[in-house]
């Protein structure tokens, strides 16, 4: 439970940067940043970055102390989908001789007992993320090459999802196959009444993941460091600044309190004494006043009535055959006792007769029930203890409110 309220929108925030980090063949960054944010279960983009050749260039006022989750792409990186065994070591299916210690690995399963494995050297990674630091941001999630697009796969119908870098071919919610495309892709896709390009995409999934999965999904101990760091900070900053408005609060109230009752005190002393049989008599006449009140909201006398109009339309549908002794409109559901209020079955008419055979009260009721205003009508009663006496019945006729 308490996890479950670490990983809330209200801990963690709603806003995240989303950073597709390229790698380029001369080393120099190239990166592209969607800032999302989310607002009654619906997350939309707030603003996109392109063109970026640095971390520094991020660091302004939209996106200081914005959690952020980045992608890294590029030169030093390797993705390969490959036939997984579970009797190698991830790094040796696609690096035989590698030393697993050396790199950050993550991987996704793919169909056919297939598996997309990603791998990058650990200083690569603690060099872009020590740049990040020192620009004041603050990670909380951390893919390798393309493997965010899994958090594409459960909201995109296509079967194709085309980044700038690579064209991703899923089967349901599993990747099929990740190729690298010759060429920049100009494609996009719409989530929504959102257009996200390609060159967006990765940022875009990358960001989702803050919303969609914990951080330790990632894979990389050290991301699920980074994330719980964030979200701790993010609660001891609440915390502390509900403790401050607390007791701002709380000793606000108090001398406000402090100071009004001590210039009052005596006033209000005297004038209770001066008036406690007004106050007596007061409390009498409201609490009459609250019954009779009562009453009438009860009755729905205050209300616009067509009660008039119903009971002319009961008599003027009556057969001649039907004999009527008693009308009760919003009757009495409660014995009458003496200072209790009194509780009516609003919108609600009974009936009782008498008729000389049932087939004509059925008759009638199916009459009734065709009026508009009427919701149903029940047959409460119908008792006939000698043939050639006409029998007795009750009925309960329901009406349709705001009719």
């Amino acid at each position: 439970m308490f996890q479950d309220i670490l990983n809330s929108s209200f801990i963690k925030g709603s806003r995240v940067l989303g950073v597709d980090y390229f790698i380029s063949s001369n080393g120099q960054p190239e990166i592209n940043c969607i800032i999302l944010n989310k607002k009654k279960e619906k997350i939309f983009i707030e603003k996109r970055f392109s063109g970026i050749n640095s971390v520094d260039q991020l660091s302004d006022d939209e996106t200081k102390g914005l959690p952020l989750a980045i992608s890294v792409d590029g030169k030093g990186v390797i993705l390969k989908v490959t036939e997984y065994d579970k009797n190698r070591k991830l790094i040796n299916h696609i690096l035989p001789n590698a030393n697993e210690d050396d790199f950050y690995i993550q991987s996704t399963p793919a169909v056919d007992n297939k598996m997309i494995i990603s791998a990058i050297r650990k200083e690569i990674v603690h060099e872009i993320v020590e740049n990040f630091k020192q620009a004041g941001f603050q990670i909380v999630n951390f893919y390798i090459s393309a493997l965010s697009i899994e958090n594409f796969l459960g909201i995109i119908e296509d079967e194709k999802i085309f980044t700038n870098r690579y064209e991703v071919n899923k089967d349901s919610e599993l990747i099929k196959s990740i190729v690298k495309l010759p060429e920049p892709n100009q494609a996009s896709i719409s989530i929504g009444d959102e257009e996200i390009y390609s060159n967006e995409v990765l940022s875009y999934a990358t960001a989702l993941s803050f919303y969609l999965s914990d951080t330790e999904n990632s894979g990389l101990d050290f991301v699920t460091e980074l994330a719980k760091e964030y979200t701790f900070k993010r609660l001891f900053t609440m915390a502390g600044w509900f403790t401050l408005a607390f007791f701002f609060i709380l000793l606000m109230v108090n001398y406000f309190f402090y100071n009004n009752n001590n210039q009052n005190l005596n006033k209000l002393t005297f004038s209770f004494n001066q008036n406690r049989e007004l106050i007596k008599k007061l409390d009498t006449l409201k609490n009459e006043y609250l019954i009779k009140e009562q009453y009438f909201v009860n009755s729905g006398f205050l209300d616009a009535s067509k009660l008039s109009y119903y009971a002319d339309r009961i008599s003027y549908s009556l057969p001649s055959e039907i004999k009527l002794s008693v009308m009760n409109i919003n009757p009495l559901n409660t014995k009458i006792k003496e200072e209790k209020p009194l509780g009516f079955s609003m919108n609600q008419i009974t009936i009782s007769g008498t008729v000389s055979q049932s087939i004509i009260l059925n008759n009638w009721v199916k009459k009734l029930k065709k009026l508009d205003w009427v919701n149903n009508v029940n047959i409460l009663e119908y008792n006939q203890d000698v043939a050639n006496i006409p029998a007795d019945f009750k009925l309960e006729i329901d009406l349709k409110q705001n009719v």
